[in-house]
């Protein structure tokens, strides 16, 4: 999903469409913690303080692959 940073007084921030905001639990005046990635432009936004995962999306697409590939045999190898 594609949203603009808006400018709210001195700072930006990013508009979380009500249908999501809602689907996540999130309600106006709740406190959310926002972890920035220093590999890329990104941010995890969490409920909690503390980074709560370092998987990247990356990570998870070779994971993927791997699993794709070898998926059966590492299977089979877990199941002797």
């Amino acid at each position: 999903m594609e949203q603009k940073v808006v400018k709210i007084g001195n700072s930006v921030g990013i508009i979380i469409p009500v249908n999501i905001a809602k689907g996540l639990g999130l309600k106006q005046g709740m406190k959310v913690y926002l972890d920035e990635s220093q590999q890329k432009v990104s941010f995890t936004v969490s409920k909690r303080p503390g980074k709560l995962s370092s998987i990247t999306p990356e990570f998870l697409e070779i994971i993927a692959k791997v699993n794709k590939h070898y998926g059966q045999a590492l299977k089979a190898l877990a199941n002797k």
